[in-house]
């Protein structure tokens, strides 16, 4: 059997690691994750962790046999399990094949508390699609730690003045060097994002109604949004206002989470959605076919374009598909429109029916420590390296020796440039031009 193209027989060899010395949350493991799991994954994940080693060494690896039947699993199951795992987080895996044989690494992720898992809009939804809205208030309820409300009590707890004495002149001084340390980190983190103005984005806000540290607290949570879902400054913060606690005056991050996935959703079923197409150098060195497609590349935000693709492959984004988009956007490692290049070639060139988590992350890094920036690098990349691959052989002492080829192109590509599908370069022509005639009226 094959697992996107890496052998995974009985006979492949395995190590788990497990983070044993860490608290493990079973509650949060049972109520939150077994949903969404399903029996199969769940069960895998508790045979790996049964056969994690307490010190692991490459030469003392198990067979996959040993765990199938440990789980009562087959080979397909467990890769589709495997999978689920690597979704949701529980589960990293790592491939490599030596003087022994294919061989697996499974380093296993602890589950996270119910506070953190609830602040996952992504893992969040998804039990809710499992068990309902009902069963997860519930679920809240009896997982996250109650409170009394105290506020018809007087505080009478002690300052940290009042308890220990510190020269104030110095305490004024080092309030002055962390606000203006702070102030400075916080301007050179929102220079950084060059698609986000937070200036003109606190500008649409009511500072009058909204706590501003607060939002600054969740930048990257703004920054995930925008990127993810193409809402610019004054729409988002149309949407921030309407988030905010009426008690403290504070951004509530969990309800901006699902009030952006809501409008989102909206906005599909009218297909209002626009964002703004970038031109970009390079345009010499592509065909027609190959600019309409980088265009298309510039116009859409991931999310758009992943169902996009799969759609005219007719098949749909799973869940767990939308929280790996996710998570990795939320990185921000790279652009949007790269990120599109991206997922352009797992699903069309490399014909993966599912955004694998391993195979984003094994490109993303190759491309960024060649400093990809823009579609046109990415594509000019590739071009090239499969041009070089084909043509660069050295001979050296009657031993041909090919160029060492990247983890992620260990795979099969047809040709020197990113396969072109016309029927889809047209159907991405009619849209943009659909899309600007309907921004002009």
């Amino acid at each position: 059997m094959e697992d996107n193209g890496r052998p995974l027989t009985p006979q492949s060899g395995f190590i788990t690691i497990f983070p044993k010395h860490k608290a493990f949350d079973q509650e949060s493991f049972d109520y939150l994750y077994r949903p969404i799991l399903g029996a199969n994954a769940f069960t895998l994940y508790i045979g790996l962790r049964d056969l994690a080693d307490d010190v692991p060494h490459k030469s003392e690896r198990h067979k996959h046999s040993t765990l199938l039947n440990w789980i009562d699993l087959d080979l397909k199951q467990l890769l589709i399990s495997r999978k689920r795992l690597e979704g949701t987080g529980l589960l990293n895996t790592y491939y490599q094949c030596d003087s022994l044989g294919d061989f697996y690494l499974y380093q296993m992720n602890l589950p996270l508390s119910a506070e953190d898992f609830f602040k996952d809009d992504l893992l969040e939804t998804l039990l809710e699609d499992v068990v309902g809205v009902d069963r997860v208030v519930e679920l809240k309820k009896y997982l996250i730690n109650p409170t009394i409300d105290h506020s018809d009590m007087s505080d009478v707890t002690e300052s940290f003045l009042s308890v220990f004495h510190i020269n104030k002149d110095k305490l004024a001084k080092k309030q002055k060097k962390i606000i203006y340390e702070k102030n400075n980190l916080i301007n050179n983190e929102f220079d950084e994002y060059q698609g986000f103005d937070f200036n003109t984005f606190f500008n649409y806000l009511d500072l009058n109604y909204i706590n501003k540290e607060s939002v600054i607290d969740n930048k990257k949570l703004l920054l995930a949004e925008h990127k993810l879902y193409g809402f610019d400054e004054k729409v988002l913060a149309n949407l921030v206002m309407q988030c905010v606690n009426l008690d403290s005056n504070n951004l509530d991050e969990l309800q901006l989470k699902r009030m952006v996935a809501d409008v989102y959703s909206k906005q599909m079923l009218h297909s209002n959605h626009v964002t703004e197409i970038n031109s970009k150098t390079h345009e010499h060195s592509f065909n027609d076919q190959e600019q309409e497609l980088i265009k298309a590349f510039k116009y859409y935000t991931p999310i758009d374009f992943l169902i996009k693709l799969k759609k005219e492959r007719n098949q749909f984004v799973t869940n767990e598909e939308q929280l790996v988009l996710q998570n990795f956007v939320k990185r921000n490692v790279l652009s949007n429109s790269v990120i599109n290049v991206l997922i352009y070639y797992l699903i069309n060139d490399r014909e993966q029916n599912i955004l694998n988590k391993n195979s984003l992350n094994k490109i993303a890094n190759d491309w960024l420590s060649h400093k990809i920036q823009s579609p046109e690098d990415a594509i000019l990349y590739m071009k090239q390296y499969n041009q070089r691959k084909r043509h660069k052989v050295v001979y050296s002492s009657n031993k041909t020796v090919r160029e060492k080829m990247p983890n992620w192109n260990k795979q099969k590509v047809d040709q020197d440039k990113v396969k072109i599908n016309k029927k889809r370069i047209d159907q991405l022509k009619k849209e943009l031009a659909k899309k600007k005639h309907e921004k002009n009226e």
